[in-house]
């Protein structure tokens, strides 16, 4: 087996790893409440509302989904209520999306479970090791359109 072939292979099997094991991290701590999407969403929108009003568009952009299929994502986490719709200044025409304390709560749950994850690589690498993988990282993320 050629060495790209044996990474791709590897390369698979470990994102969904992380992929199944995420997905089970979510219906943990949500109690089955919430899939991985929904999540992402949760933790969009929190990232973005740091910047300022979060609408549809944005959010779709962030987080790769059309902005109807993200639509509906939206009314479904408003309905469970994690996230809200709102008006700015009684305008009709503009809404903007915000996060709930029940999305900041399970955000920060969320959040420590990649913790646990994080430190267990940090503390498997050493610092050369840990810069060249942020490198590759980043590479990636840029590569699929990110920053």
């Amino acid at each position: 087996m050629k060495i790209d072939e044996e990474f791709d292979e590897f390369l698979n099997r470990v994102l969904n790893m992380v992929g199944v094991y995420e997905e089970k991290v979510c219906k943990d701590i949500s109690k089955g409440e919430l899939t991985l999407k929904e999540i992402r969403i949760i933790e969009n929108v929190l990232t973005l509302a740091k910047e300022g009003d979060v609408n549809i568009g944005d959010l779709a952009t962030s987080i790769f989904l059309s902005p109807s299929a993200l639509s509906i994502a939206v009314s479904t986490l408003c309905r469970k209520g994690y996230l809200k719709k709102m008006k700015k200044n009684g305008d009709q025409r503009y809404s903007f999306i915000v996060p709930t304390d029940k999305a900041k709560e399970i955000s920060k749950i969320h959040r420590a479970y990649h913790a646990k994850l994080f430190n267990y690589i940090y503390n498997k690498c050493n610092p050369e090791d840990l810069h060249a993988f942020t490198t590759v990282i980043k590479e990636v993320e840029r590569s699929l359109g990110g920053k």
